[in-house]
């Protein structure tokens, strides 16, 4: 079959290994795991130094208590009155957001009764948003371009550490820090613990890693309110002891062993919103490792290519990626944690920094210093780099789309709203003839 191709690209060129056997010493490690660790702790330090904590916390051990003016500050970066979106929005049947709507939402924060002795320690019990403010309703800029909400921060992955700061006046939201952002979770989506050492006894090894774009526990047919929980690329996961001969439902002959599959420890929210664990299960023909990806070129393109033509999803709505998740997902599976945002990624990540300036001539000859899998960024934008090709380079990321020049001399907009390849010198959408390559402000190497 045929596939539509952007400009310059061929279809070998969506074979991983095209590009992999472009690069010399392709398997030869670029950090071991105590570099990935100093790596980690670098970009840790940066985040701490220049304030930005809320978007990047290690969770070894959960704090203890947060002083009154430190909760405050949290909710003033995102959820303060005065931080609400101005102007015109949508919802997502286009309807114009009255102004009693978005008052309803302040109001639902209900900011005037956080106290530090609120403070609680959760994890997450399935996928689920980081919202600005607590509410679902959709905030698009137009009525026609309800994928791009303004009150979506991120999405959170199941068994994931979070501390319970505040909760929303309609008792349906809580205001969590998290390992990647702050802001408010569905109270459904969550778990409290009795004390922050069952959360940090329960982030200790051993786990798994996904491996693959997504994975999904098997079913659990007898279980009552069985769900089905999805893990995404890079996501650890809880191990459970094997117990020789035991299915789920103990006694039942028709319940599933863990016998050709891994068992898991799984957090569970029970009726009054406290925490506990259920034993699940994961098939071993899953794409789970039991130990982190080697950190490879190779295994840098091999992670990209298993997203490839996924749907874009702004801040991880649709249960999909945007362009720095896209990113992120691809270094947690070596052990690399990078911040969320891709100017919060670009400014303050760890790693050797290179600048893009000058004209399209110049910009061209700092592509050399550029290596397959690096990682380079735009306003707003993040990619990576594959390789060059027939005298042209390339790049992997999950965007938007590309624009093309009609016989007319005009621009004509692509849509592909995927992950997918593109020359660096196609034009982009919306930019009246500029190129990917004159957008380029800096490129990472995390190594």
């Amino acid at each position: 079959m045929q596939k539509l191709l952007p400009p310059k690209v061929k279809k070998q060129y969506y074979n991983d290994e095209f590009w992999i056997k472009k690069i010399s010493k392709p398997d030869s490690l670029l950090l071991k795991n105590n570099d990935i660790s100093t790596l980690n702790s670098e970009t840790y330090q940066k985040m701490k130094t220049s304030q930005k904590e809320d978007q990047y916390q290690i969770f070894e051990k959960m704090p203890e208590k947060l002083i009154l003016r430190e909760i405050k500050e949290k909710f003033n970066l995102f959820s303060a009155a005065e931080n609400f979106p101005v102007g015109d929005f949508f919802n997502k049947k286009g309807i114009r957001i009255t102004d009693a709507e978005k008052e309803e939402i302040i109001i639902n924060t209900d900011l005037e009764q956080i106290k530090p002795d609120n403070l609680k320690y959760g994890l997450t019990v399935r996928r689920s948003s980081i919202r600005a403010f607590p509410t679902d309703t959709v905030f698009a800029h137009s009525p026609e371009y309800t994928d791009v909400d303004m009150m979506q921060l991120t999405a959170i992955s199941p068994a994931e550490p979070a501390v319970i700061l505040h909760g929303s006046r309609d008792k349906r939201w809580y205001y969590v820090q998290t390992g990647i952002h702050s802001g408010w979770i569905k109270k459904k989506d969550t778990a409290a613990a009795e004390n922050a050492a069952v959360v940090e006894q329960y982030l200790q090894r051993p786990y798994l890693i996904t491996a693959d774009s997504r994975i999904i526990t098997e079913p659990d047919p007898f279980a009552e309110n069985s769900e089905q929980i999805e893990f995404q690329m890079g996501d650890k996961i809880r191990l459970a002891e094997h117990e020789d001969g035991q299915t789920l439902l103990a006694g039942n002959l028709h319940s599933q062993s863990d016998t050709g599959s891994y068992a898991v420890l799984l957090p569970k929210r029970d009726k009054k919103g406290g925490l506990n664990f259920k034993k699940a299960l994961i098939a071993y023909s899953s794409g789970v490792k039991e130990n982190l990806l080697p950190y490879t070129r190779a295994g840098i393109l091999h992670q990209a290519f298993k997203m490839l033509g996924e749907r874009y999803g702004w801040g991880g709505m649709f249960n999909r990626r945007d362009c720095s998740r896209f990113v992120m997902d691809i270094y947690r599976s070596f052990g690399i944690n990078l911040p969320r945002d891709a100017g919060i990624q670009e400014e303050y990540a760890a790693g050797r920094k290179i600048v893009f300036n000058g004209n399209l001539a110049a910009r061209k000859e700092i592509l050399q210093l550029i290596q397959p899998g690096d990682v380079i960024y735009m306003p707003g934008h993040v990619v990576i780099y594959l390789g060059e090709d027939d005298g042209s380079h390339f790049i992997i990321h999950s965007g938007a789309g590309y624009a093309v020049k009609t016989a007319g001399g005009k621009y004509r907009n692509m849509s592909v709203h995927s992950v997918f390849i593109c020359d660096l010198e196609q034009e982009m959408m919306q930019k009246k003839g500029k190129k990917y390559l004159d957008y380029f402000t800096s490129a990472r190497k995390f190594y």
